[in-house]
């Protein structure tokens, strides 16, 4: 009975603390999608011309096949292709965020709040893989920059 009342008065806290903060999550995660959105087009456009259109992008292709196979090392735009579905999904899950926080507001239960809480989480971890990936091509992209300036 005792921790009956007390998971009642916690989640009562968890919910009126939901209610508190709903503004900014929304606000936050429609901007993030919005940024993300933008950051998409521009990242992948610059990294395509950038890195994946070069000569030397196909012989670095070419000796990661002989050495691992085309099966490991996956199709020659793969890292792009990863990074392009990881922004778009991170994308939508951030505007599914923002409007999950907006229309589970009005309701004042604590199965809202959990489920509005877990969209947040799981949109974060996907901006933080997506975050990951993209920083993996831009070392690369910045690795052929450097050694394009040192032997040209």
């Amino acid at each position: 009975m005792i921790s009956a009342i007390a998971c009642g008065t916690w989640w009562g806290e968890i919910v009126e603390f939901h209610n508190d903060i709903r503004g900014y999550l929304f606000s936050g995660f429609l901007t993030l999608g919005s940024f993300l959105l933008t950051t998409k087009t521009f990242v992948i456009t610059r990294l395509q011309e950038g890195l994946f259109q070069k000569r030397e992008y196909d012989e670095w292709y070419r000796i990661a096949v002989q050495q691992h196979g085309v099966e490991k090392v996956g199709a020659r735009n793969q890292p792009l292709r990863n990074l392009t579905e990881f922004l778009v999904w991170s994308v939508v899950s951030c505007l599914g965020t923002a409007v999950c926080q907006l229309l589970l507001s009005a309701v004042k239960h604590p199965f809202a709040t959990t489920v509005a809480f877990g969209a947040s989480a799981g949109a974060l971890s996907l901006v933080l893989r997506a975050w990951w990936h993209l920083r993996a091509l831009m070392l690369d992209y910045l690795d052929y920059a450097n050694r394009e300036k040192v032997e040209g």
